[in-house]
């Protein structure tokens, strides 16, 4: 995908789940949306059928080809990607064909497939059609493509060639409290040494300030911030303007904390931290908070984290 390049973005689109044991495919979501997405993973991925993976930029593409690869029948061959936005256009067109090539008893995936030029376009869907590679076909785009093909960017052939299954990745605007969980992920990972003497954890203000966010560059954007935090933060917990979150992408506007709001932001902080230092060990992490295993279901119930799988935190919204 030409927008999820790096293995740090991939790495963002979801939050492993208790160290030692990754799922079946390395992958878990909290959120409706993610949980949907996840469902449906191991199904789509078993299928021989062209997939076309719709999603913002920064959401995460990239990782779930890879996932959809990993998990199909075609994991022992080559997964192959082609850049349709790159320029010019002959380079595409040399990628095209080579790809379908090289990717043979493998999966070739198409980034940004509503980049092709019309007449690239053509001269893929005969390619598709003569089926001369043992070839599954993943498109990915971050564009919307029906309304490319009735503005006549796309031609209609083609879009109903690739689309025979479809998925969406969610942004990270609609997933709720993964936000802080991957907050937590990628602060957790992206600190060395000598910053973990400096960086202690998110103040329940930024917390609030990430959950409030509209996140337009999706998970990228968050790593981002997140990476630069750590390096600038002088000592102590970061601060929303350690994140650089000012209010122009605020879902909620102005980011006025009510004492109440305040007592859950810490409440929930202290709670994440606890279970990530104790790896999901609720007796553990009891002990660290200075409370009863009774009392800290309690609290994790209150704020929608998953008791039977603690690293889990559920949508706010169900």
């Amino acid at each position: 995908m030409s927008d999820d390049r790096t293995s740090l973005s991939d790495m963002a689109f979801a939050f492993q789940h208790s160290p030692g044991s990754a799922g079946t495919h390395g992958m878990i979501g909290a959120s409706r949306p993610m949980r949907v997405l996840l469902a449906a993973l191991p199904r789509v991925a078993a299928a021989a059928s062209p997939l076309l993976i719709a999603g913002e930029r920064g959401s995460g593409k990239t990782l779930l080809t890879s996932a959809v690869h990993r998990l199909s029948g075609r994991a022992g061959g080559p997964l192959v990607e082609v850049d349709c936005a790159a320029v010019p256009d002959r380079r595409v067109r040399t990628a095209l064909y080579g790809g379908l090539q090289s990717a043979d008893g493998g999966t070739l995936v198409l980034n940004g497939i509503g980049n092709l030029s019309v007449d690239l376009q053509a001269r893929l869907l005969r390619a598709l059609r003569a089926e001369e590679s043992d070839v599954r076909i993943i498109s990915t785009t971050d564009t919307d493509l029906e309304q490319a093909v009735e503005s006549g960017r796309l031609r209609e052939a083609l879009y109903y060639q690739l689309n025979v299954l479809s998925v969406r990745v969610p942004p990270l605007r609609e997933r709720g409290r993964d936000v802080q969980l991957l907050a937590d992920f990628f602060l957790a990972r992206f600190t060395s040494p000598s910053s973990r003497r400096r960086v202690v954890g998110f103040s329940a203000e930024a917390r609030l300030a990430m959950q409030q966010w509209s996140w337009p560059g999706n998970v990228r954007e968050l790593l981002s911030r997140i990476k630069k935090a750590i390096v600038m933060c002088e000592k102590g917990p970061l601060y929303s303007s350690d994140l650089e979150l000012d209010f122009e992408h605020r879902v909620h506007g102005q980011l006025v904390m009510t004492l109440h709001e305040a007592r859950d932001a810490a409440e929930l902080s202290a709670l994440l931290t606890a279970l990530t230092a104790a790896d999901g060990d609720m007796a553990v992490a009891a002990e660290r908070l200075g409370t009863s295993r009774a009392a800290l279901c309690g609290l994790m119930q209150k704020h929608r984290i998953d008791v039977t799988s603690p690293q889990l935190v559920v949508d706010a919204n169900g």
